[in-house]
């Protein structure tokens, strides 16, 4: 066979199967970026629903980045094309405050309203012999947690001395909404404004965000925390991985009441990453039953109400407001 004809034939080949690869791909040469802005509570979900929404609409390049709730809002208040264009923190009141703020500056960026895509309470995570020690067989319950964040130590806890202090672990309240809603219990259950000060005191430099919180918690073990407070979609969803880390798995606690949280999506009007209307669809493709089933399947509770494999009973307080909020933040810096 003629030399010109093989490498013609050989190139033709190559088209051919270059040719059913992309037509066999979600890939486009044409996709549109689209930046969605999650907290650490959806990180790992977040993976698959990307997949899932790419395979559907597969001209959207789906990116998105972790941040502290409120350092996602406070972050979209800058101004230019690098913003994201969906927000998804773990609050509806967050995006509320944000939309008012956007009013406020009149630059021709707003916020659509926003729409809740999954639910979850607040909970605690603590080792089973500490929260045995702490509570005995009975729920968790905030004297004791007072008393142990008053005492410090472990010896004067009925604990062995070898546990050293008392180690209480929750998130950064002016970062994350997680740290928010823990302040806020405490000072709900404490009825006395200057508690804010054992809160702060007994917080050794809080991460950002819950997740970050949760995976540190899990690898140091109890010489590191005792107790920290999470959400129940997390706490259910790393429990195993607690399992496997320290040889038992993490207890889990709820305070009763406890704080509801709506993770809620807003999508940002004017210059933003994406185009509004693919910003649209994600939250749509979101709230699909399919998907809040796959959520519900890492431990959220749906927007319908329907819980999780696990999920822990109490009695479920609305989301404080911003005003609330603001409260109980001023308390936080005032006792730095």
């Amino acid at each position: 066979m003629p030399l010109n004809l093989q490498r013609r034939r050989a190139l033709s080949v190559l088209i051919l199967g270059a040719a059913i690869l992309i037509a066999a791909s979600p890939w486009t040469p044409f996709r549109r970026r689209l930046l969605v802005a999650i907290g650490s509570e959806l990180e790992q979900p977040m993976h698959e629903l990307e997949a899932r929404f790419e395979t559907t609409h597969p001209a959207v390049d789906l990116q998105w980045r972790v941040l502290g709730s409120q350092d996602m809002v406070n972050q979209a208040l800058e101004a230019g094309p690098a913003r994201p264009r969906v927000l998804i923190p773990a609050s509806e009141e967050l995006l509320r405050g944000l939309a008012d703020r956007l009013r406020r500056q009149q630059s021709g960026t707003g916020l659509q309203q926003p729409q809740p895509v999954a639910r979850t309470v607040l909970v605690a995570v603590a080792w089973p012999e500490r929260a045995k020690t702490l509570f005995g067989s009975d729920g968790f319950n905030w004297s004791p947690l007072a008393k142990a964040l008053r005492t410090d130590r472990w010896s004067q806890l009925g604990g062995q001395d070898s546990w050293g202090r008392f180690n209480l672990r929750a998130t950064d309240p002016g970062r994350s909404n997680s740290g928010q809603l823990a302040l806020m219990l405490w000072l709900r259950s404490q009825a006395n404004d200057p508690a804010v000060q054992v809160w702060r005191q007994a917080l050794y430099q809080p991460p950002r965000s819950t997740d970050i919180l949760l995976r540190e918690f899990i690898a140091a073990g109890p010489n590191d925390g005792d107790l920290a407070f999470v959400y129940e979609s997390i706490a259910l969803n790393r429990r195993e991985e607690s399992r496997q880390r320290q040889g038992a798995p993490y207890r889990m606690l709820v305070p009763n009441p406890s704080f509801e949280t709506v993770l809620t999506a807003g999508v940002i009007t004017g210059s933003a990453q994406g185009t509004q209307r693919d910003g649209e669809r994600l939250v749509r493709f979101l709230r699909q039953n399919k998907q809040q089933e796959l959520l519900m399947n890492w431990g959220f509770r749906s927007i319908d109400g329907r819980l999780p494999e696990g999920a822990l009973t109490t009695t479920v307080l609305p989301a404080p407001d911003q005003t609330q909020r603001n409260r109980a933040l001023r308390l936080w810096q005032s006792a730095s």
